[in-house]
């Protein structure tokens, strides 16, 4: 269905500045997949996190207090703000006997297991698999059944705690986000073939793994493994289809959230480069694209400030409806930045279209939440509804198109029907256009 959404993720890659480090997916064309890092669930927990945090202050104060104290060239008094800062988006600790990720690493680490060419075979869409390729996929998952057991296992825990170094900035080790989308695949082909919607419920919360991670490109796999999740819950619907489906679908607002978060921690991560003044990382992240200023420099904190500010306020947009700052955001990415601005001159662009990526996950999420409804209705009254007016008493939240404001577009089709969002170009095509609209179909 949506396979032409995925390369979204590459709106990320001009940002080279956070992406090369980050092990992200083969999707997105940046670095291969990292090896296996964990053997087991009690052999790779997670560091122990505070258990009682002192009181966090406001993002905003915590940044004020940083760029003040760079002002002045007091490092000491910026270290404890940066640390201010950190808190402020820190996650709350996950125990040990909720946390999915001690599920997920054991399956991630089985998947590196595998060869190029069994990942790639695993990954590859159902229609495209010969009969031959089908055979050998049956083979590669038969020798490793416990692949599919973890990550359905994982998906019966509330959240997730990767262990990921949060005050080690941008040069934080991800291990876990190239094995992520291909997971997703992976129950996605399962649901293909078992018609099982378990899996794509397993999909759907496997989405969810990193929703609490305050890192831009977890937020941005995040958007592109739901894609993925609604994909797999669309095939899955000519059979039964559970009420806790529905449940396991995020909120709009729990996605923006975690978009916003991310932005802090973005913050966090070039305020910290700067604070320490590690040339090598720089070039490791960003060869030759980008001079790092010294604590000395008298424009290091008006860099730094213009940077803030600016994701700031990219931050506040994007927990608001697509449709309703869509036109600041626009204007955000035409205007011009101050040559010394260079770190706002690097990210802002990318990050702004990030918007886009951000509502497209959300109108995949909202369609297959209203599906759900839908069948839930059907199943009840023997037949679908005319109009989607009749299920808004079965959803968590008017289902509302995040690029228009409007109601989803709806009609029945046959025994089935056809719901959609009319996507970033804001041309309706009618529920039959998969380059431009975002859809789901059920053929009854």
């Amino acid at each position: 269905m949506r396979r032409a959404v995925l390369p979204l993720l590459l709106i990320a890659v001009g940002f080279s500045f956070l992406l090369l480090v980050r092990r992200a997916p083969e999707d997105v064309d940046v670095p291969p997949r990292p090896p296996a890092r964990a053997a087991a669930p009690d052999v790779d927990r997670p560091p122990a996190r505070r258990t009682s945090p002192p009181p966090r202050l406001s993002p905003r104060t915590a940044f004020e207090r940083v760029v003040d104290a760079l002002r002045v060239k007091d490092r000491e008094r910026a270290k404890e703000a940066l640390e201010d800062l950190r808190l402020a988006f820190l996650p709350d600790p996950v125990p040990d006997a909720e946390n999915a990720a001690l599920l997920y690493k054991v399956a991630f680490a089985r998947l590196e297991e595998l060869s190029e060419e069994e990942a790639d075979l695993l990954g590859k869409p159902l229609e495209e698999l010969t009969a031959e390729e089908r055979e050998r996929r049956r083979g590669i998952l038969a020798g490793r059944p416990e692949i599919l057991d973890f990550l359905r296992r994982a998906a019966e825990l509330p959240r997730s705690d990767f262990g990921v170094k949060y005050e080690d900035g941008f040069m934080a080790e991800l291990p876990h986000i190239a094995p992520m989308i291909l997971a997703a695949k992976l129950l996605r082909t399962e649901t293909e073939l078992g018609g099982n919607p378990a899996d794509a419920r397993a999909a759907i919360r496997l989405s969810e793994a990193v929703a609490d991670e305050p890192i831009f490109v977890s937020q941005l796999v995040r958007g592109v493994c739901h894609g993925i999740a609604a994909e797999a819950m669309e095939r899955a619907f000519d059979g039964e289809i559970p009420e806790d489906l529905l449940g396991a679908l995020p909120s709009t607002n729990r996605l923006r959230e975690g978009m916003e978060r991310s932005l802090l921690g973005e913050i966090y991560a070039a305020t910290k480069l700067m604070l320490d003044g590690d040339a090598s990382a720089l070039a490791a992240l960003a060869p030759g694209s980008l001079k790092l200023r010294s604590l000395d420099d008298p424009l290091a904190a008006d860099e730094l400030a213009h940077y803030g500010e600016s994701l700031r306020e990219i931050s506040q947009l994007m927990g608001r409806p697509y449709w309703e700052s869509r036109d600041r955001l626009k204007r955000l990415e035409a205007e011009p930045v101050p040559e010394w601005a260079q770190l706002t001159h690097l990210a802002r662009p990318s990050i702004v279209r990030a918007a886009v990526q951000q509502a497209t996950a959300e109108a995949r999420i909202g369609t297959s939440r209203a599906a759900a409804a839908l069948r839930r209705y059907r199943d009840a009254r023997g037949d679908y509804p005319q109009s989607l007016e009749s299920i808004r008493d079965l959803l968590p939240e008017p289902p509302i198109d995040p690029f228009t404001g409007r109601p989803y577009l709806y009609r029945r089709e046959g025994a089935g029907f056809v719901i959609w969002s009319v996507g970033e170009d804001l041309l309706d095509g009618g529920g039959v256009s998969v380059e431009t609209d975002v859809r789901f179909r059920a053929s009854k």
